[in-house]
């Protein structure tokens, strides 16, 4: 699933196609791959709790200017990661391509269809399931860097759901701080509700942690309240990557 506030990856990808907290840029200029993962103390996803359990978010993506292809998963060290259900399908492994541009000024609009695939234990829930899938379509803003705030639509292609989310980074420098607000549109299976609603308000800190005069550890901490479910969340996680 795509979040912008808890993975490394989706903070640059999955909204600046974010995985995210766009603090980084739209991408590079000319073509590689990227291989690494993020490590979270919670997958926590739009205001949802996915598995209550510490879990590795593997990726690897090719991206060629604007354009970019690849592969997210996320999974728990618990076994209850792969049973099915919001908030206990902890176990995905998604796909998804984009293609972003951007200005000089660091304006950028990027477009994203992903498929939230998750890989449970029963046998009817094998790759071929389409329960298993999520298809979704996703349209994000990057404001320049005189204004940066950060606006994303996300819609599931069977209707079964529409979040929007605003995001304002109120801080640069050695720690970078983002406040963010999402909710859904409307009645939606996909996340559960009976009715729109708020469901992601929170704030998050991003640093690098020197760990060798040549190694740099990126870490992040974050909390998030979900007025909907009436639960508040506090998330720590690092990230290695070439």
């Amino acid at each position: 699933m795509a979040n912008c506030q808890t993975s490394n990856f989706r903070r640059v990808r999955a909204c600046g196609l974010a995985t995210g907290l766009l603090f980084a840029s739209a991408g590079p200029t000319v073509a590689q791959w990227t291989v690494g993962a993020d490590f979270v103390s919670r997958y926590v996803w739009r205001g949802f709790d996915f598995g209550e359990a510490f879990s590795v978010q593997p990726a690897l993506a090719y991206s060629d200017g604007g354009f970019e292809i690849g592969a997210w998963g996320s999974f728990t060290v618990s076994a209850a990661g792969a049973t099915k259900g919001l908030g206990s399908a902890a176990n995905e492994a998604d796909a998804y391509v984009g293609y972003t541009v951007k200005s000089e000024s660091g304006l950028s609009v990027g477009v994203t269809l992903r498929d939230h695939y998750f890989p449970g234990s029963e046998t009817d829930m094998g790759f071929g399931d389409a329960d298993s899938h999520n298809v979704e379509a996703m349209v994000t803003f990057v404001g320049p860097e005189i204004f940066p705030v950060d606006l994303m639509v996300a819609a599931m292609t069977d209707g079964s759901g529409t979040y929007v989310e605003a995001g304002f980074l109120l801080a640069e420098g050695d720690v970078a701080v983002r406040a963010h607000v999402g909710g859904v549109t409307g009645e939606s299976d996909f996340y559960g509700l009976d009715s729109g609603g708020i469901v992601n308000v929170g704030v998050t800190g991003s640093t690098s942690l020197a760990v060798t005069d040549s190694f740099s550890l990126p870490i992040f901490s974050q909390v998030i309240l979900n007025p909907e479910v009436d639960r508040a969340l506090m998330v720590f996680g690092f990230s290695l990557s070439n």
